[in-house]
């Protein structure tokens, strides 16, 4: 009874552990992206916020939003529109529309802009690599024990 339900169990781990894995994937697959983006953003400005749409799902400390914003910055003495977007979670305070924040955008192409959003995004991102690192650590070593057990 006692190898069923530990072979259950581990059953169970190692699927949960495929699971964690293939999130873990995509989030590194993310990171390198964003990391590439963000080499490519070299020149910094100060910008404001011209536009800004959050889509907010759930209440309480934390909101997931999709954020996209769009900055106003100058550049050799004209006016450039970038544009900022990222999926993610993020704390509930801000910058809104009409704020100054800093960005950093593409000197080959200055639309393309790593401003507020993607940089929390970037930082979320690598806090969740890590966490789920460390959980498939757990999990893969509660499994091999399991299995030393049967």
């Amino acid at each position: 009874m006692d190898v069923i339900r530990i072979s259950i169990i581990a059953v169970a781990a190692v699927a949960f552990t495929v699971v964690m894995v293939i999130a873990t994937v995509n989030l590194i697959k993310d990171a390198i992206a964003m990391s590439r983006y963000k080499r490519k953003c070299k020149n910094q400005a100060d910008a404001i916020i011209k536009r800004l749409r959050l889509t907010s799902y759930k209440g309480g400390k934390y909101k997931h939003r999709d954020a996209k914003a769009t900055y106003e910055f100058e550049l050799n003495g004209e006016t450039v529109t970038g544009r900022d977007r990222f999926y993610g979670l993020y704390f509930v305070k801000s910058p809104g529309e009409g704020d100054a924040v800093k960005v950093k955008y593409d000197p080959t192409s200055p639309k393309h802009v790593y401003g507020y959003y993607s940089a929390r995004g970037f930082r979320r991102t690598i806090l969740y690599l890590v966490d789920f690192l460390l959980i498939e650590a757990v999990l893969i070593t509660a499994v091999v024990v399991m299995i030393m057990r049967l």
